[in-house]
């Protein structure tokens, strides 16, 4: 989600959501309730607030006479579902007087159990759907990190059942989740390097999920290698100059969802790959796809630009995203 005066920012032409959902080759909708008509572009026509509206705005929509038509009335909604014909990413935005603001919250309430409640119903949703419900900003006298905290509701077969997180997260994790949910693996902007969330899920199947794998602090001669799971698990590395590894660390025992190892004696100014290893309480292993990150060259170079939080050089999932949701 991006944070600037749309009135002030006609057409904005840094990566977003549909340029990597076309690049994908990704179909996507934005239904839009009191929204004029389709492919409409133009100011506020109240009870319908454009602000509201991102895909407005966005240099490859307006630019584009096949994408300005996705910009659909969410009137389009229900037949879309009805007919099988929903489009692999929706972004569904209620008018004023429903989605909290001018109305209440037991109208936005009654609103989404209406329109969303026969979508989480659906046999297709229920398959392995993903809908996330969330607000953009909090009372106005809540401005902590820029808008306050906000709820955010995940709505999945694959989601833990009420459960809460502590994690503090914003809005580009929120952002990461959603394009992990139908499959891709580049993220808009700030989304690259937000905390991903997957806390929020059971495992696909019997080993924990593996997130956030990054590489920090490296040295000429050592690196901390961090990451997250999604249930208690242990924690290894396994690391070397070539994807046939051949060093790894101590098996940590411990049951955790957040981890750090360091490994030590590495060369200066050298490339490393390196994989993750996590057991559930169950002893069921999951390890993480390829990553990697260079040692610098000497202990003068520590004065430098900071390490690249790691770069994926295969999907850390391997073949079994557990977010390839439709």
């Amino acid at each position: 989600m991006l944070h600037y005066d749309w009135t002030r920012n006609r057409g904005q032409v840094t990566d977003n959501t549909v340029r990597q959902l076309l690049a994908a080759g990704k179909t996507w909708k934005s239904y839009v309730e009191s929204l004029p008509s389709v492919a409409y572009t133009g100011g506020d026509v109240y009870p319908y607030s454009k602000h509201h509206n991102p895909f407005t705005y966005f240099s490859d929509v307006l630019n584009s006479p096949a994408q300005l038509n996705n910009l659909v009335p969410f009137s389009q909604f229900p037949a879309d579902l009805a007919n099988n014909a929903l489009p692999q990413y929706s972004f569904i935005v209620p008018n004023l007087l429903n989605d909290a603001h001018d109305g209440t919250l037991a109208a936005a309430d009654s609103w989404l159990l209406a329109n969303i409640g026969p979508l989480i119903a659906s046999p297709l949703f229920q398959q392995d759907g993903l809908l996330v419900i969330v607000f953009d900003e909090s009372f106005d006298t809540d401005t902590q990190n820029g808008g306050g905290q906000v709820a955010m509701v995940v709505v999945s077969p694959k989601a833990k059942s009420a459960y809460q997180s502590t994690a503090f997260y914003q809005h580009q994790s929120t952002l990461r989740l959603m394009a992990q949910g139908i499959g891709l693996s580049s993220f808009p902007a700030a989304a690259t390097t937000a905390p991903e969330m997957c806390e929020f899920f059971l495992s696909t199947g019997s080993g924990p999920l593996i997130c956030n794998v990054a590489a920090a602090n490296a040295g000429p001669g050592s690196a901390s290698i961090t990451w997250t799971t999604n249930v208690p698990a242990t924690s290894q590395v396994e690391y070397g100059t070539t994807t046939a590894y051949g060093q790894s660390t101590v098996l940590d025992p411990t049951l955790v969802t957040s981890r750090s190892q360091r490994l030590a004696g590495l060369s200066a100014g050298t490339l490393y790959h390196y994989r993750v290893h996590s057991l559930n309480a169950s002893g069921i292993e999951t390890v993480s796809g390829d990553f990697a990150f260079a040692t610098i060259a000497s202990q003068d170079d520590l004065n430098g630009p900071p390490l690249d939080p790691g770069w994926w050089l295969t999907d850390p999932f391997g073949n079994s995203n557990p977010f390839a949701l439709r």
